[in-house]
C-alpha cells in the first residue's frame, strides 16, 4: 500500500485473478509488460491512485489503470463491481453522485443519478454517459470483471460480512435475495464465504455485450419492465426510456488556489456549507439528523491527472432486501437521503490539477467526517492519513496528491476509515 508520505513509482508486473478474467474474456491481452494500450501491465512506471470501501473493486481498478484506462474507466469497473462484491451499499437500481475532474478540458463536473422509480435503473446509463466522455477502453472490459465475479462466485469481504450481521433475518423474507446470502441451513453467509448471483451475471453479460440502450429501449427493457411487474412493481418501458443523467455544474468552494466541487444535491450543498463556515473559522455543525450511514464510495485519479469521486446509496442496508426477479439486482429503499451523496474533488484552478478526492457513507456523521479531513487535509494542510484518523468511524475513503497530479505522483497518498474495512493502494508504486 502506498505510503503515507508517497513512494516512488515502479512498475506492475503481475497477472492477478481479475487480470486474468479481463484476458481470458479478450478483452484484454496477456499480462505481459510493454504491451499495447488495453493490455494489463501496459503502463510503465505510475498508473494512479485509488481508494474504497470494499477491498475487489480496487484490484479491478489497479488493472484497468494499469492497462492504460482512466479514472473514468476504473470508477465505471469500480461501481459494477462493487454492485456485486457490495451490494449492501451500491447496485445498478441503486443511487449515486459523481464528481469528475478532466486536466485536458480544464472542467470539473457532476453526474447525479437517481432513478425516477425505484425499479427505473439510471446508474447504467450515468455511467455509459461518463464512459462516452471521458473513457479510453472497451465498455466491455470494464463490465467483464463484475460479471465473472457474479457467474462464478466472489467471497464475501469483511465489509459485506458485517453488513450482512448488521441487516440480520430481514434477508430471508424474499426468497430470491435468501438464496444468495443464506448457507444450505438457512444462516447467513460470513466472511470468506463464496456468494453467486448467476440473474445479475446473465444482466450485466447483456449490459457488455448491447450497451445501455437495450436496456433503455430494446429487448432488455421489456423483460425488465415484465419481471418488475411479476415482482408486484411498476415499471413501463416509456419509464425506462424517460430517464436522463446530464452532465453539470458542480457546487464550488473556494480555498485560495485551490477550489472544491462537490455535486449539486443536499448533501453536496451542506458539505460546501460546512466547509466554507471552516475555511472562515467558524462553528459549524450539521442539522439533526437520525440518517443512518448506510452509503458506499470510492475514488481514483489516473497518471494524467483525471480524478472521479462517487458516492453511492440504495437508502438502506440492501435497499428494500427484494430482488427484481430473473434480473440479479436489488431495489433501492424508499427516496434518497438528504445526507447521501455528497463526494467531494479539489483542484488547484490555476493549473487544473488534481489534489483531492473523499467520500464518506453519509448520514449526519458523514458529512461531518468529511468536512472534518477536508478541513485538515485542504485548509490546514496536514497529511491526509492523520486528516482520515482523525475522523474515524466515519468510513472516510480518501486519496490525495497535496503537490498536484499529473507532476508530482510521488506526493500522493491513500487513507481509508482505521475502524472501517476499505482498501487503497498506489498502482505501479511499492508498497510499504
Amino acid at each position: 500500500m502506498m505510503s503515507q508520505e508517497g513512494s516512488s513509482p515502479t512498475l506492475i508486473r503481475q497477472c492477478g485473478l481479475f487480470s486474468k478474467a479481463l484476458a481470458l474474456a479478450g478483452l484484454l491481452g496477456a499480462c505481459d509488460p510493454g504491451l499495447a494500450p488495453g493490455t494489463i501491465g501496459h503502463v510503465q512506471g505510475f498508473a494512479g491512485v485509488v481508494a474504497s470501501d470494499e477491498p475487489q473493486s480496487v484490484l479491478v481498478a489497479r488493472d484497468i489503470l494499469s492497462a492504460g484506462g482512466t479514472a473514468v474507466d476504473a470508477a465505471v469497473a469500480m461501481y459494477f463491481t462493487m454492485s456485486v462484491t457490495l451490494p449492501s451499499r451500491v447496485g445498478i437500481a441503486g443511487n449515486g453522485a459523481c464528481i469528475v475532474h478532466n486536466p485536458k478540458t480544464k472542467t470539473t463536473e457532476a453526474i447525479i443519478f437517481i432513478p425516477p422509480s425505484p425499479a427505473a435503473v439510471a446508474a447504467p446509463r450515468a455511467l455509459f454517459a461518463l464512459h462516452a466522455k471521458y473513457g479510453r477502453l472497451r465498455w466491455a472490459a470494464l463490465i467483464s470483471p463484475a460479471e465473472g465475479m457474479a457467474r462464478f462466485g466472489t467471497p464475501v469481504s469483511r465489509a459485506l460480512a458485517q453488513d450482512l450481521v448488521l441487516t440480520g433475518n430481514s434477508l430471508h423474507n424474499d426468497p430470491a435475495t435468501r438464496a444468495i446470502f443464506t448457507k444450505a441451513d438457512g444462516s447467513l453467509v460470513g466472511e470468506g464465504d463464496a456468494v453467486q448471483n448467476i440473474d445479475l451475471a446473465s444482466f450485466l453479460s447483456r449490459l457488455r455485450a448491447r450497451g445501455p440502450a437495450d436496456l433503455y429501449a430494446g429487448t432488455l427493457a421489456r423483460e425488465m419492465s415484465e419481471a418488475v411487474q411479476a415482482g408486484g412493481g411498476k415499471l413501463s418501458i416509456d419509464e425506462l426510456r424517460a430517464v436522463s443523467v446530464p452532465i453539470i455544474a458542480t457546487e464550488k468552494v473556494k480555498l485560495g488556489n485551490l477550489t472544491a466541487h462537490f455535486p449539486p444535491t443536499p448533501a453536496g450543498v451542506e458539505e460546501a456549507r460546512l466547509l466554507r463556515g471552516l475555511a472562515e473559522k467558524k462553528a459549524m455543525s450539521t442539522s439533526p439528523s437520525s440518517e443512518a450511514a448506510t452509503g458506499g464510495g470510492f475514488v481514483v485519479a489516473d497518471r494524467d491527472g483525471q480524478g472521479v469521486a462517487c458516492q453511492t446509496s440504495l437508502g438502506d442496508l440492501f435497499g428494500s432486501r427484494k430482488l427484481i426477479p430473473g434480473m440479479g439486482m436489488l431495489l433501492a429503499q424508499g427516496t434518497v437521503s438528504p445526507s447521501s451523496l455528497g463526494p467531494m474533488l479539489v483542484v488547484a484552478h490555476n493549473v487544473h490539477e488534481f489534489r483531492y478526492a473523499v467520500t464518506s457513507a453519509g448520514g449526519e456523521g458523514g458529512l461531518a467526517g468529511l468536512a472534518g479531513v477536508a478541513s485538515k487535509s485542504v485548509i490546514d494542510e496536514r497529511p491526509l492519513v492523520e486528516a482520515v484518523k482523525a475522523e474515524a468511524g466515519r468510513r472516510i475513503v480518501s486519496i490525495g496528491c497535496p503537490k498536484g497530479l499529473p507532476p508530482h505522483p510521488d506526493s500522493c497518498q491513500v487513507a481509508v476509515d482505521p475502524e472501517g474495512f476499505g482498501y487503497g493502494m498506489g498502482v505501479g508504486t511499492k508498497d510499504k
